[in-house]
């Protein structure tokens, strides 16, 4: 379920996305642009106080890497 925040002073949707997940990829930056498509029209920086939606934090990939020690 998405989550719904409010910005502090000065920030920035990658400083948001680190805050909140310790990372800001491209693949979680362009969720958060498909929930928030009118923060575009916006500075860069956000004044405190901005609502915004967060994405459901993405699920690990668990994929398995074989070598040849295996």
């Amino acid at each position: 379920m998405p989550k719904i925040v409010e910005t502090r002073v000065g920030d920035t949707v990658g400083r948001l996305l680190y805050r909140y997940f310790g990372t800001d990829d491209d693949a979680l930056e362009a969720m958060f642009w498909a929930l928030n498509p009118k923060l575009a029209l916006r500075e860069p920086k956000y004044p405190a106080g901005v609502v915004v939606v967060l994405p459901d934090k993405p699920k690990p990939n668990t994929e398995r890497v074989v070598t040849v020690w295996d």
